[in-house]
Formats: structure tokens, sequence, C-alpha cells
């Protein structure tokens, strides 16, 4: 597999072409049926691309007509921005005019918003109706751009993070070093490929052993996820910390396993109670604690199944082809046990943000990425993370960092998700707020009593929000995490 040169090869030299590779609500995809489909849908976009490595904007729901399309964009070296469905209208007209794509692939609904603008359009259903072909010989390289990612843009604006196809494939293969997953996995996709870990970690690490994808969108219910598991024999899923405290919170409930092998926790924090509280749970299915960023292709770091228990809340060691180092605010490097900012190297991290991270680097880059995450490591290497840098403040004299918080609020069982937020705003003389997402039925008034409760038995007074806000659901980004510009626009119109 080392000489691949675009991650599109992957799907294309496959251990085995009869095996499964892709089976979605309505679609079952042998590995010789995919790459015969692309095929098709390369010989209609060719024509297309009078040259290289254009910018097309990609904006579709998870489904078999994406992959095919992200992987024959790959196959003819162009760049890809992956959208999340969910952008607004005037999200897309500013990202539109930003990245001025040389075409727009989207569902048939969003084609009135793009032909105002004037973008060359192109359906799902028109790829559809492709006849399969061969794969005619294209030239590919680890230096062409492959993805334009977005960066969660919980606070600020997004950025778009470009990757390469040595970018993304250093990192599957850092990936399948401690995953050692085989042709026989079939691994459960249910967040959106816009979201880094879902494409590359799961579907691509997938696709280069020659197992399946089972590709769904979001569960509606915790039940419908545990029914996908045993119905699909699925052996190894991607989570976050949110979605891995509902299947706790059901499993505990209900007395029942899930049945996978393996689950891997990514996207934020993982608290050490949540982590134990899966393993209590579910006895019978490994845990690995992952971390990442989209700018590192996205992973960095895992803490193995066997260690769980015994570093519970770490993420570990870096993966293979990958450093990380923490650096104090003096510029030199932390001893164990100091809090610090995360920095990392490797072939897996980006060569850019958009625009200037289209352009093929002359000379050398700079050799540590800054993620600006902090945490320390302790005496035996492994990586605590505390947070986000820019998002630590200073209340009632202490550091506070809201991931933190919120982690002990959501270990209150009332409480669903939440978040911490420090404002400062002329019309509050508060300033410390706690946004909430309730799980259960419970009152709003009876809620905070609980939480006020659990807050006094499980957190120093002086981290204490000066305000619970109950909101009905929260905002979220492209990315799945909460969109605190918006939350705090809809609080500030109340």
């Amino acid at each position: 597999m080392l000489e691949l040169r675009a991650f599109s090869e992957i799907v294309i030299k496959p251990p085995s072409t009869d095996s499964l590779f892709l089976s979605t609500h309505d679609e079952r995809l042998t590995y010789a049926n995919f790459i015969a489909r692309v095929g098709g849908t390369v010989a209609i976009l060719g024509d297309l691309f009078k040259r290289r490595q254009t910018v097309v904007f990609v904006l579709c729901e998870n489904s078999a007509a994406l992959v095919i399309t992200l992987f024959a964009l790959n196959y003819l070296a162009q760049v890809i921005v992956l959208l999340f469905p969910g952008y607004a209208p005037e999200e897309l007209r500013a990202l539109y005019g930003e990245y001025k794509p040389s075409l727009v692939i989207a569902d048939k609904r969003f084609h009135p918003l793009f032909s105002s603008l004037g973008a060359r359009l192109l359906s799902f259903e028109e790829l559809a109706r492709a006849q399969p072909a061969a794969l005619p010989e294209i030239r590919h390289s680890h230096d062409d751009a492959c993805f334009i990612l977005f960066t969660s843009g919980a606070r600020g604006a997004a950025k778009g993070v470009v990757l390469t196809n040595g970018n993304v494939l250093a990192n599957v293969l850092g990936i399948q070093s401690y995953m050692r997953a085989s042709a026989n996995e079939r691994c459960l996709i249910t967040r959106s490929l816009t979201h880094a870990s879902a494409l590359v970690g799961e579907l691509l690490l997938t696709g280069l052993t020659g197992g399946t994808c089972v590709l769904r969108w979001a569960p509606k219910t915790i039940r419908r996820l545990f029914e996908w598991c045993e119905s699909e024999a699925i052996t190894w899923m991607g989570v976050s910390p949110a979605l891995l405290k509902l299947v706790v919170d059901y499993g505990t409930v209900h007395n029942c396993p899930i049945h996978t092998r393996r689950i891997v926790v990514s996207g934020s924090i993982l608290t050490p109670e949540l982590c134990l509280a899966f393993l209590v749970t579910f006895p019978r299915t490994e845990l690995i604690n992952a971390y990442g960023l989209t700018e590192a292709s996205p992973r960095v770091t895992y803490l193995p199944p066997d260690l769980a228990r015994v570093k519970p809340g770490s993420v570990g060691h870096p993966i293979a082809g990958c450093r990380i180092r923490l650096i104090n605010k003096s510029g030199t490097e932390c001893r164990p046990g100091e809090v610090g900012e995360i920095e990392v190297a490797g072939r897996n991290v980006m060569r850019g943000y958009f625009p200037h991270g289209l352009r093929r680097t002359r000379g050398r880059r700079a050799a540590w990425l800054k993620t600006g995450d902090s945490g320390y490591r302790d005496d035996d290497g492994a990586l605590f993370v505390l947070g986000r840098i820019d998002t630590m403040f200073v209340h009632n004299g202490l550091n506070i960092y809201p991931e933190y918080v919120a982690a002990v609020f959501e270990k209150c069982p009332v409480v669903r998700r939440a978040e911490i937020v420090h404002l400062e705003h002329a019309r509050f003389t508060k300033t410390l707020f706690a946004f909430v997402e309730l799980n259960s039925e419970v009152s709003a008034h009876c809620a905070i009593n609980k939480i006020r409760d659990h807050l006094t038995e499980n957190l120093d007074t002086r981290k204490h929000p000066d305000e619970i806000v109950i909101v009905p659901s929260f905002p979220l980004t492209p990315s799945g995490k909460i969109d605190v510009k918006k939350l705090l626009e809809n609080y500030l119109r109340t």
C-alpha cells in the first residue's frame, strides 16, 4: 500500500474486488462495483476540467453517490471542498464568493441558490446515470491538494484546511498501525463525512484494509444505533464523547450490550468518569480514546484499550509517523505534569490554510504546528488534553477551562449536553453562563435544582456559573460541535 499516490487508489487497489465495500440504506456495492461506478463518473467529469487542482464544491448528505463522487474527483486530481448540508444559505453564498469553485456538485434542492450565483452546476442525479467504465491512466502525486476541510468554527470564523494526498495517506497508515483493521471489519459511519475523523479515520481506513463501510446518517434514537450494530454485524465505529454518553445511558437503563467489538472516541474531551462508566457498562467492548485536529488530517494520538482503565481520560501517545511536544509560556518544552500548548509535527500535518495552502511549498515548511490546545504529559509520556487555550479564562481568580466545567455538568443525570461561556456584555452583571440541554422531561426549575446540588458535590464553588440557561437544543457547526456564536446570538436576542 505504500506506493499509493492518491487517496482514491486505496479502493482502486483493494485486497479483493469481490468483497463488499459500501452498504447504505438502499445500495450495496462490492469493490468491483464501486470501481466501475467511479470509472463512469470520471468519464462524465473528466471533460469538465481543463486542468488539475481546481476547486470543486461537493454538497450532499452521506450516501453512496457522495463517496463515488469524492473518489472520482480525487482520481481526476481536483481539490474537493466538502460542504455540510446544514449550512445556511448566507453561509453558502459567502463560501462561494471566497472559494470561487470551478464546479458545484450538489443535490437539486441547492441548485436555485448556486444558480443565482452563476455557478456551473451538476447534480448527483445526473452522475447516477453514468455507465460503468474502466478508469483511464492518470498521473497522481502526494503533493496534490485533495481536500479543503473546515475547522469547527465554534467560536470564530471557520478556516479552510488544505490537505494533500500525502497528508491523508500518511494519517491513514498511522491509524492502521494501531487499529490493525482487516478485511473482516464492518465499520458503522454515522457522522457526516465532512468530519475529518469519519472521512479519513473510518471511510478511508476501511477501504485501505478491504473492509466494509456501513454508511448511515445520525440515528434519530440511540435505540436505533444499538439495532444497527446488531443487524449489520458492526465490528467497530467512531463516536463523539456526547454520543458515547447517550450510549452509556441507554445501555445502563436497558441493561443491554452494544454488539460491536470496538469504539473509537474523538472530536472533543473524553472525561475519566465517562471512560470508566463505559468500561463498566460494556466490559466486552474495547474503547480507544483518540486526539486530533483537522489540520493534522486528523489523527495525532491514541490511547490503547488496555490502558483505558489505567489512564482514563488520557489520549495516549502519538500515532506512527507523528510527533508531539508541549511548550510553556516561556517557549521551552514542558516537564512531565507541566501544562503547555500541544504542538504537532509529521507528514500528516496540513500544507496550510486556504488560499495559501493551495500553493506548492518551496523549501522547508515550519516543522511544528501549534494546535491551540492546552495539555500535559504524565511521567509515562501519556498526553492529557485540558481544552482550548483561546477558551480558557480567569474567573474568581482561577484559570477555568470551560470544557472541564461542561464535563462536570454532563455527569449530572438530567443533563444531555452543556456549554460554558464567559460573557462580558453591557446587558449583564453576571459573566459566567452555563447553557444546558436537558436529558429528561423534568421541569426546568427542578432540573436547575438538581444541577446545583450536583455542582455542590463535584465542583469547586469558585467555578460555579453565575447563571444556568436551559435551551431546547444547541445550534451545531458542520463538524457537530456546539456553535457558540449562534448560541450567544440567540440568547442575546431574547
